[in-house]
C-alpha cells in the first residue's frame, strides 16, 4: 500500500489513543501530532532487491568490493504504528429512481395488495371506500397461522383517493417502505432484507485522557451510531457502534446481509451531526420501517408493506 493510500485512512494518536480521520495532522482530541509511516519492504523483498544489485554491478565499486547489504526498515515500533482502518471496496448506487413514491392517487378509488412472502403468498385483497381490517381474528380478512399477527393487527382504507395504512397497535408491529432519505430517532425500527433493527440513537467518546485508563480498542474522534439487532420473538442480537455511517450490504459492509455477494451498499445510516439519516439506495424489497403505534401513513402503487410475517405489495 502506497503513502497516499494509507494517507487517506484513520490512524491512532499514539499519546491518546483516539481515532483520528484523515485528514488531519494533529489529535482532535489531545492536539498531539499524527505521524504515519509507511513499512519499508520486507525481508525477503530486501534480500532479493540485494541480490539482483550485487549481481551485476560488484566490480564498479570502489577497489572490486561487492556493495554493502541493503537495509530495510523493519516494521514499525509500538510508537509508530497506525491503526488502518478497513478500506471500503463497496459502491454506492447513484440513483435512487426505483424507488416507489409514496402517497400516490388511486384514480379509481381502488386499491390491489398482493401478498408476496409469507403463509398467505399469493392472496389478494382488494381495497375500496369500505375499511379493510388485518389481523389473526379480524372480521376484514383473518390470516391464521401467523404467530406475529394480532386478532387486529392493521387497517387499510382509501382517503381522497390515497391508500392508507394505520397500524392498531400490534406488538410486532406495521412497517412500509418510505421516501429516503428519512431522519431517525432514537428507538426507531426498520427492516432490510428480513432482518430488524433498532437505531439507538448516538454515543460521543469521553474526552478524558487522563491516565491511567482502561485498555481497549483505538476510539474516533467521531461520535457513534448505535444499532442492535432484534430476533424473532423479540430477543436482542448484535450491537454495532460505529463512528459516522452504517452501511448494510451484502459484503464488505458493516452490516453483512444474506445475499449474493456483491460490492453494492443496499442501505445506510448516516450521521450528519445534526441529523441521523436512513438512505435506501437498492434494498430489494425496500427498505421497511416501522409505524409508530396507532400511527398512519400513505402508500402508493409499488409500495411495500409488512404484517407480522406476511410482506405485501401494493398494485
Amino acid at each position: 500500500m502506497s503513502l497516499a493510500q494509507l494517507a487517506t485512512l484513520p490512524i491512532v494518536c499514539l499519546k491518546c489513543s483516539v481515532l483520528n480521520d484523515p485528514p488531519r495532522s494533529a489529535c482532535a482530541a489531545c492536539g498531539a501530532a499524527l505521524e504515519l509511516k509507511l513499512p519499508g519492504p520486507s525481508r525477503a523483498q530486501a534480500k532479493e532487491q540485494t541480490g539482483a544489485s550485487a549481481g551485476g554491478s560488484a566490480s564498479k565499486n570502489t577497489g572490486g568490493q561487492p556493495r554493502a547489504k541493503a537495509s530495510f526498515d523493519a516494521a514499525p515500533g509500538a510508537r509508530e504504528l497506525a491503526v488502518l482502518a478497513r478500506q471500503r471496496t463497496v459502491s454506492r448506487p447513484n440513483t435512487t429512481s426505483a424507488l416507489p413514491t409514496i402517497g400516490g392517487l388511486f384514480a379509481s378509488g381502488r386499491a390491489t395488495l398482493t401478498v408476496v412472502r409469507g403463509g398467505a403468498t399469493g392472496l389478494t385483497l382488494e381495497i375500496d371506500e369500505s375499511p379493510l381490517s388485518i389481523g389473526s381474528a379480524a372480521q376484514g380478512h383473518s390470516i391464521v397461522g401467523d404467530p406475529f399477527l394480532a386478532p387486529i393487527h392493521a387497517t387499510l382504507f382509501m382517503r381522497k383517493g390515497a391508500l392508507v395504512l394505520r397500524d392498531e397497535g400490534s406488538a410486532s408491529g406495521c412497517y412500509s417502505t418510505f421516501k429516503t432519505p428519512r431522519a431517525l430517532n432514537a428507538g426507531d425500527e426498520f427492516v432490510v432484507n428480513e432482518r430488524r433493527f433498532r437505531y439507538l440513537g448516538t454515543w460521543s467518546p469521553p474526552q478524558n485522557n487522563a491516565a491511567p485508563r482502561p485498555f481497549g480498542a483505538p476510539l474516533s474522534a467521531r461520535r457513534y451510531l448505535k444499532l442492535r439487532e432484534l430476533h424473532r420473538g423479540g430477543e436482542e442480537g448484535t450491537l454495532w457502534a460505529v463512528p459516522g455511517t452504517i452501511s448494510f450490504g451484502c459484503g464488505g459492509c458493516d452490516v453483512n446481509l444474506v445475499g449474493r455477494p456483491d460490492s453494492t451498499i443496499r442501505c445506510e445510516l448516516i450521521d450528519h451531526g445534526d441529523r441521523v439519516e436512513l438512505v435506501d439506495y437498492c434494498t430489494p424489497d425496500g427498505l421497511l420501517i416501522r409505524l409508530p403505534p396507532r400511527g398512519e401513513v400513505l402508500l402508493s402503487p409499488g409500495s411495500s408493506l409488512r404484517l407480522g410475517d406476511q410482506q405485501l405489495q401494493v398494485k
